[in-house]
């Protein structure tokens, strides 16, 4: 599949991929990194100030769910993405 330009946006096909997944009900759609955002800022907010027992697991997951934010969003860069193919 070509890259597909509507009105002025340019989509590849990394992105088209990406959309489609997004808008599955199967956890990997917005919900799902909203989520995580949520999880995320809790986590600052409150173990930061109070690191629990097991603060090393929970700070892996967070990063872990930011890590997997940032590649979802990269694939909407015009640029080709090499890492996560469709």
């Amino acid at each position: 599949m070509k890259t597909i330009e509507i009105e002025g946006i340019r989509l590849t096909e990394d992105m088209i991929y990406r959309i489609k997944c997004m808008q599955e009900e199967n956890g990997t759609g917005f919900e799902e990194y909203i989520h995580d955002l949520d999880k995320t800022v809790s986590f600052i907010a409150t173990e930061l100030i109070d690191p629990s027992v097991d603060y090393e697991k929970k700070a892996l997951h967070v990063i872990m769910g930011l890590c997997q934010l940032k590649e979802v969003l990269a694939e909407f860069s015009v640029k080709k993405n090499e890492c996560m193919p469709p």
